[in-house]
């Protein structure tokens, strides 16, 4: 079985792209890391060659605040306290009434018209799992071997999930895990980040509003509060969030407009 160092096609490793599949993760493959703000994750494909190099490290110093002055005040409070009053006041969930509905594609920010160079940005899960599977499409392979990429503790625990949901007693269990398991080891810890106890809490309340006006199913609860949790990270930090989770992250986007998104279409294998 190949490293996170190689790019999985559904060819070279069938196995590990059905397990992966199997998972049923909000990024469905479909769904949808953070980090802090010292050195940087690349991911670098060489173009002469079919194999993915990932990831590819290199230091960079950056400093990743904003100064936005609504977001210092939400968010001045202790990261080991949480404002219920706060974050109703800012997010007024008793005065949103009208349905979500997705945005043309000309009104998203899309990773391919996105600059070079620029802010460092926070990862979704499903860039993870668009490239191990091999379905990341060039543009964001060559965006994210520019920008500064950080990772979310939220999408380490989704891509962890797998450990305990793939069955031990399935064939095509033990390749998928041991890719996996290498893409989390080889992120180096000052890269992650994790949301405190005001984001958690806020991420409540926004992932309810994501569920009733985006008219969810039941049983997409936990789904929507992750990535209300990896939307507000981004926020928080001044990091745009790089997914491929189109509609939702739209809608969060939405509801919270002073986010960044930056969106993707998976290549088609």
């Amino acid at each position: 079985m190949r490293g996170i160092g190689q790019r999985l096609s559904p060819h070279a490793s069938p196995d590990c792209s059905v397990a992966l599949r199997a998972l049923g993760w909000r990024a469905a493959c479909r769904r949808s890391l953070s980090r802090q703000p010292r050195r940087a994750r690349v991911f670098l494909r060489t173009r002469t060659s079919s194999r993915l190099r990932w990831p590819s490290w290199r230091s960079r110093t950056i400093s990743a605040r904003s100064s936005h002055a609504k977001r210092a005040r939400f968010h001045e409070n202790s990261t080991l306290s949480f404002d219920l009053d706060a974050a109703l006041r800012w997010l007024r969930p008793r005065g949103k009434k009208r349905p979500l509905r997705r945005r043309p594609d000309d009104k998203l920010p899309w990773v391919d018209r996105a600059a070079a160079i620029g802010a460092p940005v926070l990862l979704d899960t499903t860039v993870y799992i668009d490239t191990l599977q091999g379905r990341s499409p060039a543009a964001l392979d060559a965006f994210i071997g520019l920008r500064t990429c950080n990772h979310s503790s939220v999408c380490l625990s989704e891509l962890a999930h797998a450990f305990g949901r793939l069955s031990p007693s399935d064939p095509r269990s033990e390749g998928a895990l041991k890719v996996i398991g290498q893409s989390i080891r080889e992120i180096p810890p000052h890269r992650v980040v994790t949301p405190d106890a005001m984001t958690w809490g806020a991420a409540g309340v926004l992932a309810g509003l994501l569920f009733r006006l985006g008219s969810y199913a039941a049983g997409a609860e936990q789904r929507s509060l992750n990535d209300a949790l990896v939307y507000l990270q981004g926020r928080k930090l001044g990091w745009p969030v790089v997914t491929g989770n189109i509609a939702d992250f739209d809608f969060l986007n939405q509801l919270v407009p002073d986010g960044r998104i930056l969106v993707y279409r998976r290549a088609e294998n």
